[in-house]
Protein backbone atom coordinates (compact mmCIF):
# COMPACT_ATOMS: atom_id res chain seq x y z
CA UNK A 1 0.00 0.00 0.00
CA UNK A 2 0.98 3.46 -1.26
CA UNK A 3 1.03 6.06 1.53
CA UNK A 4 1.71 9.64 0.89
CA UNK A 5 1.90 13.00 3.20
CA UNK A 6 1.92 16.08 1.38
CA UNK A 7 3.07 19.18 3.44
CA UNK A 8 2.19 22.83 2.45
CA UNK A 9 3.42 25.41 5.69
CA UNK A 10 3.04 27.93 3.47
CA UNK A 11 0.34 28.99 1.29
CA UNK A 12 -3.25 30.18 2.47
CA UNK A 13 -6.49 31.11 0.44
CA UNK A 14 -5.62 30.95 -3.31
CA UNK A 15 -1.92 31.33 -3.02
CA UNK A 16 -0.83 27.99 -5.25
CA UNK A 17 -4.12 27.30 -4.81
CA UNK A 18 -4.28 25.27 -8.03
CA UNK A 19 -1.51 23.76 -8.70
CA UNK A 20 -1.40 22.53 -4.96
CA UNK A 21 -4.98 21.12 -5.61
CA UNK A 22 -4.39 19.22 -8.52
CA UNK A 23 -1.19 18.08 -7.15
CA UNK A 24 -3.12 16.63 -4.61
CA UNK A 25 -4.98 15.31 -7.11
CA UNK A 26 -2.13 13.40 -8.81
CA UNK A 27 -1.03 11.85 -5.12
CA UNK A 28 -4.28 10.29 -4.76
CA UNK A 29 -4.04 8.71 -8.18
CA UNK A 30 -0.96 7.02 -7.35
CA UNK A 31 -1.52 6.64 -3.21
CA UNK A 32 -3.88 4.32 -1.38
CA UNK A 33 -3.86 7.04 0.95
CA UNK A 34 -2.95 10.83 1.04
CA UNK A 35 -2.37 12.88 4.33
CA UNK A 36 -2.54 16.43 3.88
CA UNK A 37 -1.24 18.60 5.97
CA UNK A 38 -1.60 22.56 5.40
CA UNK A 39 -4.93 25.11 5.51
CA UNK A 40 -6.26 25.29 1.88
CA UNK A 41 -9.85 24.07 0.91
CA UNK A 42 -8.67 21.39 -1.53
CA UNK A 43 -9.10 17.41 -1.72
CA UNK A 44 -12.81 17.59 -0.49
CA UNK A 45 -14.09 14.85 -2.92
CA UNK A 46 -11.23 12.57 -3.10
CA UNK A 47 -12.44 9.45 -0.02
CA UNK A 48 -8.83 8.72 0.03
CA UNK A 49 -7.44 11.90 1.18
CA UNK A 50 -7.28 12.73 4.87
CA UNK A 51 -7.00 16.37 5.86
CA UNK A 52 -5.32 17.93 9.06
CA UNK A 53 -4.67 21.48 9.68
CA UNK A 54 -1.11 22.96 10.58
CA UNK A 55 -0.86 26.51 11.96
CA UNK A 56 -0.03 28.88 9.03
CA UNK A 57 0.29 32.45 9.32
CA UNK A 58 -1.90 34.06 6.37
CA UNK A 59 -1.97 37.77 7.84
CA UNK A 60 0.09 40.25 5.54
CA UNK A 61 2.00 43.08 6.79
CA UNK A 62 5.88 44.22 7.41
CA UNK A 63 6.60 41.13 9.58
CA UNK A 64 3.98 38.52 7.84
CA UNK A 65 6.71 37.22 5.78
CA UNK A 66 9.66 36.58 8.08
CA UNK A 67 7.56 35.01 10.68
CA UNK A 68 5.33 32.72 8.17
CA UNK A 69 8.88 31.59 6.55
CA UNK A 70 9.81 31.39 10.14
CA UNK A 71 7.06 28.90 11.26
CA UNK A 72 7.45 27.04 7.96
CA UNK A 73 10.55 26.03 9.00
CA UNK A 74 9.94 24.41 12.27
CA UNK A 75 6.22 22.73 10.81
CA UNK A 76 8.66 21.15 7.65
CA UNK A 77 11.49 19.93 9.79
CA UNK A 78 8.47 18.92 12.66
CA UNK A 79 6.73 17.03 9.49
CA UNK A 80 10.27 15.15 8.82
CA UNK A 81 10.59 13.73 11.92
CA UNK A 82 6.81 12.38 12.23
CA UNK A 83 6.25 11.04 8.94
CA UNK A 84 6.30 7.21 9.22
CA UNK A 85 9.80 5.56 7.08
CA UNK A 86 7.32 3.95 4.76
CA UNK A 87 5.60 6.93 3.38
CA UNK A 88 6.30 9.42 0.81
CA UNK A 89 6.85 13.08 2.05
CA UNK A 90 5.98 15.27 -0.02
CA UNK A 91 6.53 19.50 0.18
CA UNK A 92 4.31 21.01 -2.77
CA UNK A 93 6.17 24.20 -1.46
CA UNK A 94 9.82 25.57 -2.04
CA UNK A 95 10.76 27.18 1.41
CA UNK A 96 14.11 27.52 1.18
CA UNK A 97 14.95 28.75 4.55
CA UNK A 98 14.46 24.80 5.45
CA UNK A 99 16.65 23.03 2.73
CA UNK A 100 19.85 22.92 4.84
CA UNK A 101 17.89 20.82 7.81
CA UNK A 102 15.90 19.19 5.95
CA UNK A 103 18.98 18.05 4.02
CA UNK A 104 21.04 17.17 7.25
CA UNK A 105 18.11 15.74 9.03
CA UNK A 106 17.33 13.39 6.27
CA UNK A 107 20.88 11.91 5.78
CA UNK A 108 19.74 10.86 9.65
CA UNK A 109 16.53 9.56 9.16
CA UNK A 110 16.64 8.31 5.29
CA UNK A 111 12.84 9.41 4.57
CA UNK A 112 11.56 9.42 1.16
CA UNK A 113 11.53 13.26 0.43
CA UNK A 114 10.36 14.89 -2.04
CA UNK A 115 10.43 18.90 -2.10
CA UNK A 116 8.80 21.11 -5.77
CA UNK A 117 10.68 23.62 -6.92
CA UNK A 118 8.39 27.00 -8.12
CA UNK A 119 10.10 30.18 -8.73
CA UNK A 120 12.77 29.90 -5.94
CA UNK A 121 15.14 28.33 -8.76
CA UNK A 122 15.00 31.92 -10.41
CA UNK A 123 17.55 32.81 -7.48
CA UNK A 124 20.26 30.51 -8.73
CA UNK A 125 20.77 33.01 -12.44
CA UNK A 126 19.35 36.46 -10.55
CA UNK A 127 20.57 39.09 -8.40
CA UNK A 128 18.72 40.04 -5.23
CA UNK A 129 19.36 43.62 -5.21
CA UNK A 130 17.08 45.91 -4.61
CA UNK A 131 13.78 43.61 -3.98
CA UNK A 132 14.42 43.58 -0.58
CA UNK A 133 15.90 41.42 2.54
CA UNK A 134 14.21 38.42 2.53
CA UNK A 135 14.55 38.02 -1.26
CA UNK A 136 18.30 38.34 -0.60
CA UNK A 137 18.43 36.03 2.30
CA UNK A 138 16.38 33.57 0.45
CA UNK A 139 18.64 34.46 -2.79
CA UNK A 140 21.99 33.21 -0.88
CA UNK A 141 20.22 30.59 0.69
CA UNK A 142 19.20 28.80 -2.55
CA UNK A 143 22.63 29.44 -3.83
CA UNK A 144 24.46 28.34 -1.02
CA UNK A 145 22.59 25.17 -0.73
CA UNK A 146 22.31 24.25 -4.78
CA UNK A 147 25.64 26.22 -6.13
CA UNK A 148 27.79 24.64 -3.73
CA UNK A 149 29.86 21.33 -4.96
CA UNK A 150 30.72 20.45 -1.53
CA UNK A 151 27.34 19.93 -0.25
CA UNK A 152 25.92 16.76 -1.05
CA UNK A 153 22.36 16.07 -1.15
CA UNK A 154 20.55 12.69 0.77
CA UNK A 155 20.33 9.62 -1.04
CA UNK A 156 16.69 9.95 -0.58
CA UNK A 157 15.72 13.47 -1.22
CA UNK A 158 14.71 14.61 -4.47
CA UNK A 159 13.62 17.54 -6.32
CA UNK A 160 11.10 18.04 -9.19
CA UNK A 161 10.93 21.31 -11.51
CA UNK A 162 7.71 21.50 -13.25
CA UNK A 163 8.80 20.87 -16.85
CA UNK A 164 11.25 19.29 -18.71
CA UNK A 165 13.23 22.51 -20.25
CA UNK A 166 13.46 23.78 -16.70
CA UNK A 167 15.16 20.60 -15.98
CA UNK A 168 17.53 20.98 -18.18
CA UNK A 169 18.66 24.73 -17.75
CA UNK A 170 19.00 23.95 -13.91
CA UNK A 171 21.28 20.94 -14.93
CA UNK A 172 23.50 23.87 -16.63
CA UNK A 173 24.04 25.39 -13.34
CA UNK A 174 24.38 22.19 -10.60
CA UNK A 175 27.04 19.91 -10.71
CA UNK A 176 26.50 16.57 -11.65
CA UNK A 177 26.29 14.88 -8.36
CA UNK A 178 22.97 16.86 -7.51
CA UNK A 179 21.27 16.27 -11.08
CA UNK A 180 20.66 12.64 -10.13
CA UNK A 181 18.45 14.23 -7.59
CA UNK A 182 16.16 16.25 -9.74
CA UNK A 183 13.31 15.32 -12.36
CA UNK A 184 10.38 16.86 -13.77
CA UNK A 185 7.21 16.70 -14.29
CA UNK A 186 4.35 18.88 -16.28
CA UNK A 187 2.63 21.88 -14.05
CA UNK A 188 -0.55 20.24 -13.35
CA UNK A 189 -3.77 21.99 -14.27
CA UNK A 190 -7.62 21.35 -14.05
CA UNK A 191 -8.83 22.30 -17.60
CA UNK A 192 -12.41 22.62 -18.13
CA UNK A 193 -14.12 20.69 -20.75
CA UNK A 194 -17.08 22.89 -21.12
CA UNK A 195 -15.25 25.84 -22.11
CA UNK A 196 -16.23 26.59 -26.24
CA UNK A 197 -14.15 27.11 -28.58
CA UNK A 198 -15.11 29.93 -30.24
CA UNK A 199 -13.44 33.05 -32.12
CA UNK A 200 -15.85 36.24 -30.86
CA UNK A 201 -15.04 39.19 -32.50
CA UNK A 202 -13.52 37.89 -36.49
CA UNK A 203 -15.41 40.66 -38.01
CA UNK A 204 -15.23 43.18 -35.01
CA UNK A 205 -12.89 45.21 -33.07
CA UNK A 206 -9.68 43.03 -32.09
CA UNK A 207 -9.41 42.38 -28.09
CA UNK A 208 -6.07 41.84 -26.82
CA UNK A 209 -4.96 41.92 -23.32
CA UNK A 210 -2.56 40.37 -20.50
CA UNK A 211 -4.01 38.36 -17.72
CA UNK A 212 -2.66 37.83 -14.46
CA UNK A 213 -0.53 39.43 -12.18
CA UNK A 214 1.35 42.57 -14.42
CA UNK A 215 3.91 44.18 -13.05
CA UNK A 216 7.47 45.82 -14.27
CA UNK A 217 8.69 41.65 -14.37
CA UNK A 218 6.01 40.83 -16.51
CA UNK A 219 6.45 43.57 -18.91
CA UNK A 220 4.24 45.95 -17.73
CA UNK A 221 6.81 48.69 -19.45
CA UNK A 222 6.44 47.06 -22.63
CA UNK A 223 2.45 47.15 -23.20
CA UNK A 224 2.64 51.17 -22.66
CA UNK A 225 5.18 50.73 -25.54
CA UNK A 226 3.00 48.26 -27.48
CA UNK A 227 0.28 50.56 -27.42
CA UNK A 228 2.45 53.69 -28.33
CA UNK A 229 3.38 51.45 -31.39
CA UNK A 230 -0.22 50.60 -32.43
CA UNK A 231 -1.25 54.27 -31.91
CA UNK A 232 1.35 55.41 -34.02
CA UNK A 233 0.48 52.67 -36.79
CA UNK A 234 -2.95 54.26 -36.86
CA UNK A 235 -4.51 51.19 -35.99
CA UNK A 236 -8.04 52.04 -34.37
CA UNK A 237 -9.82 49.06 -33.84
CA UNK A 238 -8.03 46.92 -31.25
CA UNK A 239 -8.77 46.97 -27.70
CA UNK A 240 -6.07 46.69 -25.18
CA UNK A 241 -6.93 45.30 -21.68
CA UNK A 242 -5.74 43.99 -18.25
CA UNK A 243 -7.33 41.10 -16.15
CA UNK A 244 -5.45 40.72 -12.71
CA UNK A 245 -3.83 42.59 -10.22
CA UNK A 246 -1.47 45.56 -11.68
CA UNK A 247 1.69 46.18 -9.37
CA UNK A 248 2.80 48.88 -11.61
CA UNK A 249 1.56 52.68 -11.67
CA UNK A 250 -2.11 52.49 -12.55
CA UNK A 251 -1.99 55.93 -13.81
CA UNK A 252 0.16 55.31 -17.39
CA UNK A 253 -1.89 52.48 -18.66
CA UNK A 254 -5.41 55.07 -18.19
CA UNK A 255 -3.18 57.38 -20.16
CA UNK A 256 -2.60 54.99 -22.89
CA UNK A 257 -5.96 54.16 -23.32
CA UNK A 258 -5.75 50.87 -21.64
CA UNK A 259 -8.88 49.04 -20.33
CA UNK A 260 -8.22 48.27 -16.54
CA UNK A 261 -10.35 45.50 -14.41
CA UNK A 262 -13.48 46.73 -12.07
CA UNK A 263 -11.29 46.69 -9.40
CA UNK A 264 -8.47 49.14 -11.08
CA UNK A 265 -6.28 46.26 -10.55
CA UNK A 266 -5.65 46.47 -6.92
CA UNK A 267 -6.49 42.90 -5.91
CA UNK A 268 -7.12 39.73 -7.94
CA UNK A 269 -10.11 38.96 -9.24
CA UNK A 270 -12.79 36.19 -8.48
CA UNK A 271 -12.40 33.10 -10.46
CA UNK A 272 -15.45 34.27 -12.65
CA UNK A 273 -14.65 37.05 -13.00
CA UNK A 274 -11.20 36.54 -14.38
CA UNK A 275 -12.76 33.67 -16.82
CA UNK A 276 -14.94 35.99 -18.15
CA UNK A 277 -12.74 38.73 -18.91
CA UNK A 278 -10.35 36.27 -20.56
CA UNK A 279 -13.64 34.98 -22.52
CA UNK A 280 -13.98 37.91 -24.07
CA UNK A 281 -10.50 38.31 -25.57
CA UNK A 282 -9.37 37.15 -29.15
CA UNK A 283 -5.73 37.13 -28.07
CA UNK A 284 -4.11 36.99 -24.63
CA UNK A 285 -0.75 38.50 -24.59
CA UNK A 286 2.58 37.50 -22.41
CA UNK A 287 4.91 40.25 -22.83
CA UNK A 288 7.73 38.58 -20.19
CA UNK A 289 11.29 39.56 -21.61
CA UNK A 290 13.27 36.35 -23.37
CA UNK A 291 15.41 35.87 -20.51
CA UNK A 292 12.49 35.01 -17.99
CA UNK A 293 11.03 31.57 -17.35
CA UNK A 294 14.16 29.78 -17.59
CA UNK A 295 13.67 27.81 -14.40
CA UNK A 296 10.04 28.86 -13.53
CA UNK A 297 6.67 27.34 -14.91
CA UNK A 298 3.99 30.15 -16.50
CA UNK A 299 0.45 29.30 -14.52
CA UNK A 300 -0.84 31.87 -16.80
CA UNK A 301 -0.05 29.89 -20.18
CA UNK A 302 -2.34 27.38 -18.49
CA UNK A 303 -4.97 29.95 -18.13
CA UNK A 304 -4.96 30.17 -22.01
CA UNK A 305 -5.29 26.82 -22.71
CA UNK A 306 -8.02 26.38 -20.63
CA UNK A 307 -10.58 29.10 -21.45
CA UNK A 308 -9.11 27.95 -25.19
CA UNK A 309 -7.71 31.25 -26.31
CA UNK A 310 -4.68 31.90 -28.29
CA UNK A 311 -1.95 33.97 -27.16
CA UNK A 312 0.86 36.64 -28.86
CA UNK A 313 4.07 35.89 -26.60
CA UNK A 314 7.76 37.41 -26.46
CA UNK A 315 9.52 33.91 -27.60
CA UNK A 316 10.97 32.49 -24.45
CA UNK A 317 12.55 28.83 -23.61
CA UNK A 318 9.33 27.75 -21.50
CA UNK A 319 7.00 28.84 -24.19
CA UNK A 320 8.92 27.43 -26.56
CA UNK A 321 8.58 23.96 -24.92
CA UNK A 322 4.91 24.01 -24.27
CA UNK A 323 4.57 24.66 -27.94
CA UNK A 324 6.86 21.80 -28.97
CA UNK A 325 5.40 19.54 -25.87
CA UNK A 326 1.03 20.18 -26.11
CA UNK A 327 1.06 22.19 -29.87
CA UNK A 328 1.17 25.44 -31.54
CA UNK A 329 -1.57 27.78 -29.89
CA UNK A 330 -0.75 31.51 -31.21
CA UNK A 331 2.50 33.57 -31.68
CA UNK A 332 5.33 33.82 -30.65
CA UNK A 333 7.30 37.01 -31.39
CA UNK A 334 11.05 38.11 -31.12
CA UNK A 335 10.11 41.31 -29.83
CA UNK A 336 7.25 44.30 -28.93
CA UNK A 337 8.18 46.13 -32.59
CA UNK A 338 7.41 42.59 -34.22
CA UNK A 339 4.17 41.39 -31.76
CA UNK A 340 2.63 45.35 -32.69
CA UNK A 341 3.09 44.39 -36.49
CA UNK A 342 1.50 41.31 -36.31
CA UNK A 343 -1.40 42.85 -34.00
CA UNK A 344 -2.03 45.28 -36.52
CA UNK A 345 -2.26 42.94 -39.72
CA UNK A 346 -4.31 40.53 -37.25
CA UNK A 347 -6.78 43.73 -37.07
CA UNK A 348 -6.26 44.78 -40.17
CA UNK A 349 -7.82 40.65 -41.55
CA UNK A 350 -4.15 40.69 -43.29
CA UNK A 351 -3.39 37.96 -40.72
CA UNK A 352 -6.21 35.43 -40.79
CA UNK A 353 -7.55 33.99 -37.38
CA UNK A 354 -6.52 30.19 -37.00
CA UNK A 355 -8.25 27.79 -35.24
CA UNK A 356 -5.58 25.64 -32.36
CA UNK A 357 -6.88 21.73 -31.44
CA UNK A 358 -7.11 22.99 -27.95
CA UNK A 359 -8.13 19.69 -27.05
CA UNK A 360 -5.45 17.72 -28.12
CA UNK A 361 -3.46 19.92 -26.41
CA UNK A 362 -5.14 20.07 -23.22
CA UNK A 363 -5.01 15.68 -23.40
CA UNK A 364 -1.72 15.99 -23.92
CA UNK A 365 -0.39 17.76 -20.50
CA UNK A 366 -4.37 16.31 -18.61
CA UNK A 367 -3.66 15.62 -14.90
CA UNK A 368 -3.77 11.68 -15.98
CA UNK A 369 -0.97 12.16 -18.30
CA UNK A 370 1.06 14.06 -15.84
CA UNK A 371 0.44 11.50 -13.19
CA UNK A 372 1.46 8.49 -15.22
CA UNK A 373 4.97 10.43 -15.96
CA UNK A 374 5.17 11.16 -12.07
CA UNK A 375 4.09 7.69 -11.17
CA UNK A 376 7.12 6.60 -13.41
CA UNK A 377 9.31 9.05 -11.57
CA UNK A 378 8.89 7.74 -8.41
CA UNK A 379 9.45 4.14 -9.61
CA UNK A 380 12.93 5.80 -11.10
CA UNK A 381 13.99 6.51 -7.80
CA UNK A 382 12.65 3.66 -5.83
CA UNK A 383 9.82 5.15 -3.95
CA UNK A 384 7.15 3.18 -5.12
CA UNK A 385 7.61 -0.88 -7.09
Amino acid sequence: MIKIRMVDSTCFGNWHLHFNSQLLVILSNIASVVEYRGVQKIGEHESNIHKKKILVISRSGRWAIPFRFILSFFNEIWQLVVTPKEEILVYSFDNTVSLRALNALNKIFGKKVILFRHGSMEMLNTQPNGKGFYYWLENILARNFFLNQKLKICNTTHFFVLGDVILKNVFCLIDQDKKKHFHSIDHPYNFDKNVNDLILNEYKSLKIGTVGVLNEFKGGKSLISLSEILERKGAINIEISITGKIDFDVSIFKKSGIKLPNNSGKKMLNIDEYNNSIDELDFILFLYPHETYKYTASGAIFDAINRKKPIIAIKNDYFDYIFQKAGVFGYLVDNIEEMADLVHNISLGTEKFKKYDFERIQNSISIEEITKDFKNKLQEIGFVN
